[in-house]
């Protein structure tokens, strides 16, 4: 008798719309049906850190690290899976795993020759335990879609080079509201503009070098806060998180994440726009509430808009539905008496409502290390 198709069918399209989606499932499931074998750190690592096709996981020590390296292995196997390609910044993990499944043969961490790898669309630099940043753009025609090509290549998922990034979404906003076709060439003034952005991009690699992990940061960190800074310009409007934490009594603060926006084509207010970062910077707090499992014990909020401070701390006067229904948003993820204000020249977010050079983007500067008051 002829089996169904549904009997027949073992096997995962590749390529179909649906394959991610059925595949992290399978996945997730094989994780659930196991859970009662294996340790509740292998199970949630499936659970919540697989991206695609890749795990991403930090855990404190290297008898920790071996340990859940197998915990992954076995666990997976259950379902049929094979986790490969491994890679660590400590030897030791990587020599408790069979060589045939690591991503690079023979690390030699004594060697300067390791080569950098992919991790999530970003270089992972095993040697100095850091992310950096590799940009080489092809040459290509002066055109819009030239550019939208370029600018769409450089991947930063937490946000790190949000400032640099805005100028060339602001440049294709300029080309938008010029009403250039995808393939005419540009103007003569923004051709130089480009240029000149295309010139920083390659400084990226030699200039932003960002730690992979929290300096200091561990379970044993007292006094875990979020704060969260908006602000907007004319050009557009940012928001930018900094992790602070108590270590041995000494206050550390590290970048997490920022998110930009472009002003729209419509034309709106200063107060308006610096409402527009505030809900964002309320926005990315939520995120990182909810993904970060490092137990938040307060979250804060700043910006330099007095007006936006009014209006979240309105109780009596009813606002036109524009102002009514993001001030009523951030009033539902935060709350009124976690908003303070901050002056414009310590407010990290200026930097990626405005834009700036590659080279403001060092690891000592304000946009890293967050405005100083919050070490005190």
């Amino acid at each position: 008798m002829a089996r169904s198709f549904y009997e027949r069918l073992i096997r995962s399209i590749f390529g179909a719309t649906s394959s991610p989606a059925c595949c992290n499932f399978a996945l997730q499931q094989t994780a659930r049906d196991n859970a009662a074998n294996f340790s509740e750190q292998a199970v949630q690592a499936i659970l919540q850190d697989v991206y695609m096709d890749d795990l991403l996981k930090s855990v404190e020590g290297v008898p920790k690290g071996i340990e859940l390296a197998k915990e992954l292995v076995a666990l997976t196997a259950m379902g049929g899976f094979r986790l490969h390609k491994w890679l660590s910044n400590a030897r030791e993990v990587l020599a408790a795993i069979d060589s045939s499944e690591l991503a690079v043969r023979e690390v030699d961490f004594d060697n300067d020759e390791v080569p950098n790898q992919r991790t999530l669309g970003m270089s992972w630099d095993l040697l100095q335990d850091i992310f950096v940043f590799h940009a080489d753009p092809k040459e290509t025609n002066m055109t819009k879609r030239g550019l939208v090509s370029i600018m769409c290549s450089v991947f930063d998922p937490c946000g790190y080079i949000t400032p640099f990034i805005f100028r060339a979404k602001c440049l294709v906003q300029d080309l938008w509201r010029a009403g250039l076709d995808w393939d005419q060439p540009l103007p003569d003034n923004l051709q130089h503009k480009w240029r000149e952005w295309l010139r920083e991009l390659r400084e990226l690699y030699d200039t932003v070098k960002i730690p992979r992990h929290h300096p200091g940061f561990s379970s044993q960190a007292e006094d875990v806060q979020i704060h969260v800074f908006g602000d907007a310009s004319e050009s557009g409007f940012g928001a930018v998180a900094y992790l602070r934490y108590n270590v041995q009594g000494v206050i550390i603060v590290s970048f997490l994440s920022s998110k930009t926006r472009v002003a729209p084509l419509k034309t709106l207010s200063i107060p308006r726009l610096e409402l527009q970062g505030s809900l964002l910077a309320a926005r990315l707090g939520k995120l990182l509430e909810t993904e970060l499992k490092v137990g938040i014990q307060r979250h804060v909020y700043w910006s330099d808009s007095e007006v936006v401070l009014k209006y979240l701390r309105n109780e009596v006067k009813r606002f036109k539905p524009f102002v009514a229904n993001r001030v009523a948003e951030i009033r539902d993820l935060t709350q009124p008496e976690d908003w303070h204000h901050v002056p414009t020249d310590c407010n990290p977010a200026d930097l990626c409502s405005r834009g700036t050079t590659v080279a403001a983007l060092d690891p000592n500067s304000l946009w890293f290390q967050g405005p100083p008051f919050l070490r005190q």
